[in-house]
């Protein structure tokens, strides 16, 4: 299974690196389609885009929706 990494960048390396967030280097499709006047929306309940630690990943869309419960969260 791909990582948020190998999705948001279209660079597959999970194989060679394990989870973690965005490199400044990386291109998140999001981000790209964001800056071209394509709005885009994340709709997620996974925890970890919105951690603290440099993940970041929801910043990346021009709009979230977090559904909370999963993992932790009660």
């Amino acid at each position: 299974m791909p990582a948020r990494r190998d999705l948001h960048s279209g660079r597959l390396n999970f194989m060679h690196r394990s989870w973690g967030p965005l490199e400044p280097y990386d291109n998140s499709f999001a981000q790209i389609m964001k800056r071209k006047g394509v709005y885009t929306h994340l709709i997620t309940d996974h925890l970890h885009y919105f951690e603290d630690g440099g993940h970041g990943f929801h910043t990346k869309f021009s709009s979230y929706d977090y559904i909370r419960g999963q993992e932790y969260d009660p």
